[in-house]
């Protein structure tokens, strides 16, 4: 079910092979909270603030079987050394029904820099999400959304509410510019990703205005520029949703927002 791309896991903080049996069963079976940390050069990114997501996910805290954070970090380090990973993604799964977790080098794709500089080609698709708030794996909403992107032959998939408000990306956050400020839809509608809180936090740092509300389809036309964010893909710029298409490449703002949060987050 997940592409896992390591040799080696740890399966409740022991270094196992990856075809292991019970990694299958936690991976595969059951209720699945998860967290994707990018490594850069051996260190996880906002490894706090993926821990406490994945703890506040969490309904009964008292019956889990997970590490705190500084056990977590040991556990990353040494699953990298063994996989000879410096630069990569990895993934936490902690099983409910099996009172079990596995960390393992997750399949990733960093965009390149021309789809940095040109956009992403996305498509939209009317489709709730249950829980949003939470990481959740659901195996049957993974299967629908690499088949669309497969088909369509697109970069992301962008979900609608059954009112056609713009909610997020199938895999990351989403945000507008509009008359010299940024847009992104109210927290309780979406996951409220890493990379989204810090972007919203640099905003608030250097006096961008930004304000969350809703969006709808329709309103796509009156929008300067969109773009994503997420673990893996930093701030991308939207190309296009469907047929509409946005002309981002000279906008001020996005511009200042990729160049200095990269800065900021360092």
């Amino acid at each position: 079910m997940d592409n896992n791309i390591g040799e080696f896991s740890i399966y409740n903080g022991e270094i196992v092979n990856s075809n292991y049996q019970k990694i299958e069963n936690i991976l595969n079976k059951g209720v699945k909270y998860y967290e994707v940390i990018r490594i850069i050069n051996y260190k996880p990114i906002f490894l706090e603030d993926h821990i406490k997501r994945l703890y506040n996910s969490l309904d009964n805290k008292k019956s889990i079987n997970l590490p705190e954070k500084k056990q977590f970090s040991i556990y990353i380090n040494k699953l990298l050394k063994i996989n000879k990973y410096s630069d990569c993604n990895i993934k936490i799964i902690y099983n409910k029904d099996f009172l079990s977790f596995a960390i393992f080098i997750n399949k990733f794709y960093y965009p390149e820099k021309n789809e940095y500089v040109k956009g992403v080609n996305t498509v939209s698709l009317k489709l709730v999400r249950n829980n949003p708030n939470k990481k959740i794996l659901n195996d049957e909403y993974i299967k629908i959304i690499n088949e669309i992107k497969k088909e369509k032959n697109v970069f992301e998939i962008i979900l609608l509410n059954e009112n056609n408000y713009i909610t997020e990306g199938s895999r990351s956050n989403v945000f507008f510019i509009k008359d010299n400020y940024l847009i992104t839809m109210s927290d309780d509608n979406v996951l409220k990703g890493i990379t989204r809180e810090y972007v919203i936090k640099y905003c608030n740092d250097n006096k961008i205005k930004l304000v969350k509300k809703e969006i709808k389809y329709k309103e796509l036309k009156e929008i300067s520029v969109i773009f994503l964010t997420g673990t893996s893909i930093n701030i991308l710029p939207v190309k296009k949703i469907d047929n509409i298409s946005f002309d981002f490449e000279k906008n001020i703002i996005l511009k200042k927002i990729m160049k200095g949060f990269i800065e900021y987050i360092k």
